[in-house]
């Protein structure tokens, strides 16, 4: 793994703030070497006075410190730069007002590093005002993912001291120039490489390992990424962009394809065996960095996951017709609410949305959220149900409840969350499949609160 050391943060402007002690080993050391302070500003030829420079190295000094001095002093008294870093309590940049605290210092170039730089490129921007060093910003409208977002960046450099929390009412994060410039130094960025019609993903980043080009993947899916029923869709207006992701899923064997709007905008399709393939990579991942995480577009995908994993018709012919005019014999719905209810594919609900508005069953009542169509029941109107095929299993909630257990051990109560059950109810069927030994309990021996799947004996 790469790692970026405070010395190559000389040619930024960043200002420190050190350990006590660590500054009376410095000066200590100069004594030692019975070198003057005159001497040594002689030699290094800084654009400050003396005076300024004997009172940036007195103890008493509460500024943040300049960090090409401390470097050069370091250097002089020979300390090394692991060193300097342990004792570094927080920087920022010069006329920076954000600092960051207990940094994590050296930065490691982590996937989450290069999903920061993917996020600011899907739906972030760089401010380059003049006489200010460039910083990024981060917009986001749901509250989740924004949080989500400056966890991660947290968990790269350290905790960012905001003067106050402004990004939960404006939905919007600034990240301050001292991450900002250490971030674009590093892949050769300039301000314009994170407009809308310039940006492209470096070189660097496109010949990385496997887990750097998912961390990448997975930005722009959370940002531009839309869960379309069995496939995921990332739409832009940069084609040569989207052209990047479309490389990085060749190279993690997803297929996709693209497809255009009117050459105004362009989608690149993630195909429902490359979601799965995603899905797995993902789980892994995310057990290494839990800060990847996707957000409520997680629950959309499992979702998928689950009706692929299904070895079974969902109905009996006739049925599904049947539960679609009951429910719209309540009130209207649009295609993505019938699909959460009936647990199929948007496709599967259109599909037979189209057949009754044939038989003039159903009609369309109006236009909901983002342009979807709002069906209505028509006329009242019973199928006969025919038992062709094989229908759905009575026990579909114990199926995914080991599916769930197969990815990860768990408690009683997460399951009853994601299963949006009672603890009760979800207690009582995990009592069952451990009567039937599919499951057991793990932990310590007076507090077995864990589930997972028993393992079939060795042959």
């Amino acid at each position: 793994m790469d790692e970026i050391h405070i010395d190559q943060l000389k040619t930024i402007n960043i200002n420190v703030k050190l350990k006590n002690e660590f500054l009376k080993k410095i000066l200590d050391k100069i004594k030692e070497k019975k070198i003057t302070i005159p001497s040594i500003h002689s030699k290094l030829k800084p654009k400050i006075p003396l005076l300024t420079f004997k009172s940036i190295l007195k103890p008493s000094y509460n500024n943040f410190r300049p960090l090409w001095l401390i470097l050069d002093l370091c250097k002089i008294v020979e300390i090394d730069i692991s060193e300097l870093e342990k004792n570094v309590i927080s920087y920022r940049t010069k006329k920076g007002r954000i600092v960051i605290s207990k940094p994590k210092l050296p930065i490691k170039i982590t996937p989450v590093f290069d999903m920061i730089i993917s996020h600011i490129m899907g739906d972030g921007h760089c401010f380059d005002i003049e006489g200010r060093d460039p910083y990024f910003g981060y917009i986001q409208s749901n509250n989740e993912l924004l949080l989500s977002f400056l966890i991660k960046v947290e968990s790269v450099f350290g905790k960012i001291d905001y003067s106050y929390e402004y990004f939960p009412k404006s939905k919007k994060i600034h990240i301050p120039s001292s991450i900002s410039c250490v971030m674009m130094q590093h892949y050769g960025l300039k301000s314009n490489d994170f407009l809308e019609n310039n940006s492209r993903l470096p070189s660097k980043i496109l010949n990385k390992k496997k887990e750097y080009l998912l961390g990448v993947l997975i930005a722009f899916i959370i940002d531009e990424g839309h869960i379309d029923s069995s496939n995921i869709v990332i739409g832009m207006k940069n084609k040569k962009l989207l052209e990047d992701l479309k490389f990085i899923c060749k190279k993690l064997n997803y297929n996709t394809k693209i497809t255009s709007n009117n050459e105004k905008r362009f989608f690149l399709y993630i195909l429902s065996d490359g979601v799965k393939s995603l899905w797995d990579d993902y789980l892994s991942l995310k057990e290494i960095y839990p800060e990847i995480n996707l957000g409520y577009k997680e629950k959309l995908i499992f979702d998928f996951i689950l009706r692929k994993n299904k070895e079974w018709r969902t109905f009996k012919q006739g049925e599904c017709k049947n539960r679609i005019i009951e429910i719209l014999n309540e009130f209207p719905r649009t295609i993505i609410e019938l699909s959460k209810i009936l647990e199929i594919s948007r496709q599967g609900v259109k599909y037979h949305l189209n057949r009754l508005k044939d038989m003039e069953i159903v009609e369309i009542y109006g236009t909901g959220y983002s342009g979807s169509s709002i069906f209505k029941l028509k006329k009242y109107h019973k199928f006969p149900v025919k038992n062709k095929g094989r229908c759905r299993q009575y026990d579909s909630t114990n199926n995914k409840i080991l599916y769930m257990l197969k990815n990860r051990e768990t408690t009683t109560i997460e399951l009853s969350k994601i299963l949006k059950m009672s603890r009760e109810a979800v207690y009582n069927l995990l009592l069952n499949l451990e009567n039937k030994k599919k499951i057991i309990r793990l932990g310590k021996e007076n507090r077995k609160i864990l589930w997972g799947i028993k393992k079939s004996p060795e042959t």
